[in-house]
Parts: structure tokens; sequence; C-alpha cells
């Protein structure tokens, strides 16, 4: 531990790990015409805050040692990766309930017509069912495998859409309805629309 006085501010200076760190102590300024009682007290503040420094840095090469460590506990690269990833990306888990929302997001070269994104948007629903009754487990978009989406495929092909009732809006003129029918199976050009 050193504090030491240079022009009127209180310095410190020490090292952790071989790695020597100084600084200004903030707050512990000597104001001009200090008496010797003011310029203790302010020495006191001054180690205090040496002392909370101090305590950061050891803090934070810990939580550095830690972090070493999680990634040497990685044998192989594809591990790593897939333990490390929102790390190596900046990125955050995305939940699939928001995951459709987040892509429609996204900037396109083209514009789709509402219709054709609406009709993406209950692609997307169905699935999200399908998964949420057989995978209940399954909460976030990174957890979804090629398995998941096999078993969804086949599925299709043998029972059709997961959500039977279907439901859209019909536009005539200055009127709106709804229409609502369920469908048990679908034909295989649909299938390719559910799976692209």
């Amino acid at each position: 531990m050193s504090i030491k006085i240079r022009s009127k501010k209180f310095h410190y200076r020490f090292m952790v790990a071989g790695v020597s760190y100084s600084g200004i102590c903030k707050g512990c300024e000597i104001p001009p015409g200090a008496s010797a009682r003011e310029i203790a007290t302010l020495k006191k503040r001054a180690e205090h805050f040496e002392a909370s420094e101090r305590t950061r840095i050891l803090r934070e090469n810990e939580e550095q040692k830690e972090i070493e460590r999680d990634i040497r506990r990685n044998k192989t690269v594809v591990a790593l990766v897939e333990n490390c990833k929102y790390e190596l990306t900046g990125g955050h888990p995305v939940l699939l309930d928001e995951a459709f929302e987040l892509a429609a997001q996204k900037p396109s070269r083209r514009i789709a017509q509402s219709s054709y994104a609406g009709l993406k948007k209950t692609y997307w629903q169905d699935f999200r069912a399908y998964i949420a009754h057989f995978y209940p487990d399954i909460t976030e978009i990174s957890h979804i495998r090629r398995l998941h989406c096999e078993a969804y495929v086949k599925y299709l092909t043998d029972n059709g859409r997961f959500r039977k009732e279907i439901r859209y809006t019909v536009q005539n003129g200055h009127m709106s309805r709804e229409v609502c029918y369920h469908r048990s199976k679908l034909l295989p050009g649909h299938i390719r629309c559910f799976i692209n």
C-alpha cells in the first residue's frame, strides 16, 4: 500500500499478480490552505479508496481466472464454441416466443407482402406449438436441433399441421370477417411452404 501526495492530490500505487496499478484517489484533492488535520482525514479517505480499488481488481482477476478455467475445461473447439457462443458473439439467448418478431425486424432486401408475412407467422406458430407440446423443456432457439426439425416434418407428412384450426381475416371492401375452419391433412406442396 503506497499513498503519496503529488500536486495537491493523493496518488495510489500497488501491485497485484505482478502487475502495477496506479492512479489518482478520486475525491481526495487537498484544498488550498488545508490544515494538517484535514490532510490526515483526506489521507485516510485516500487509503480507503486504494483498498477499494485493490479489492475490485482482485475480484476482477478472480473472475478472469474462473472464465479461463471454464475455457480450459472444453476439450474440443466445437465444445468451446457451443459453451461460449454468447461471449464470443456478444449476443444473448433468444426465446422461441420472441424469435419470429426479432427475425421480422431484421433488414431485408425485399419487402414481403403482408399476406406472405402472415403465412410465415402462422407456419412459425404451428412449429412453436409443436415444440411446446412434444418438447416442453425447449424454450430457446439455440436448443432446437436437427432431430426436432426432422420430427416436425415427419409429423407434417403423417398428420398435417399441428394446429388444425385455421383462422384468418378476409377483407371485402369496407367490411372484414374472420374465417375459421379445420384441416387435417396438408397437400405435398404445402409441406414445402412449412419447412422453407
